[in-house]
């Protein structure tokens, strides 16, 4: 094991691929999870990508829509994690893509039952 790498940040596949974690959540579970070591930016130059997008009242459902669509689209993402209540509003349109064996779709849990009542209002 690479001591310079810390392993909980990503895993590789047998090809030598890194495979990093996704995000799309409140903030407080978005920096619980970049704190534990999931943050990430890459892309080349002019066209950055970050693996995490904090959600939150002001934010517009169809920026979460198309951040979704662009992060299970990269090839270097193995997992995204979403939040319950904003799984909610992205289900359809999961339901409507190409299924691939990676990234797998996650569902956490919320905590924050408030925050629901918030993102039903933006519909």
């Amino acid at each position: 094991m690479d001591l310079d790498t810390p392993a909980h940040t990503h895993f590789v596949m047998d090809d030598g691929h890194r495979l990093l974690i996704a995000i799309i959540a409140d903030e407080t579970t978005t920096v619980g999870f970049l704190l534990a070591g999931i943050g990430e930016c890459f892309g080349g130059l002019g066209k950055k990508h970050i693996n995490f997008m904090i959600v939150n009242k002001e934010t517009n459902m169809n920026d979460v829509e198309k951040y979704f669509i662009s992060i299970y689209e990269q090839s270097n993402i193995g997992v995204i994690l979403i939040a319950a209540d904003i799984w909610q509003h992205i289900l359809p349109l999961y339901g409507k893509m190409k299924r691939r064996m990676l990234p797998i779709v996650l569902e956490i849990p919320i905590q924050n039952k408030d925050f629901l009542k918030i993102t039903r209002k933006l519909n």
